[in-house]
């Protein structure tokens, strides 16, 4: 019952969350996804998305367990993690991840963009930290 109300506040905190969105120019582009840099921010989450790959940047208060909880939130979203920087001192903890996504699914099968998956994930994550 305790993992159903998490989930509902969690769905509840990403479906209300606003994130500010800066976007530069699409660049010319042989790949399958044009060429076009996003950020979202948020006071402790930086989301950089360019086609299906991005960068995630956490600062947090020090939390042991939150690099775990970070990866599952990202694998629950289907963003596999390419690399992941870690640095904390004796207050607080600094991730840098360079991710990537092939597509996501939700509940009913649906499809939607990589970049939600990403939006989703980092939402999420901005919760966890901040509670």
């Amino acid at each position: 019952m305790q993992a159903d109300s998490r989930e509902a506040f969690l769905a509840d905190q990403v479906s209300s969350s606003n994130l500010a969105i800066s976007t530069t120019k699409s660049l010319p582009s042989v790949s399958r996804y044009p060429v076009l840099f996003q950020t979202w921010t948020s006071s402790n989450v930086v989301l950089n998305i360019c086609g299906d790959e991005a960068q995630i940047s956490i600062c947090s208060p020090k939390n042991p367990g939150l690099f775990t909880t970070i990866c599952y939130v990202l694998e629950k979203h289907n963003v596999e993690v390419l690399s992941a920087q870690f640095s904390s001192d004796c207050n607080r903890s600094m991730y840098m991840i360079q991710a990537h996504a092939s597509g996501a699914s939700d509940q009913f099968g649906e499809t939607f963009p990589v970049e939600e998956a990403f939006k989703q994930a980092a939402c999420e994550i901005m919760c966890w930290v901040s509670s």
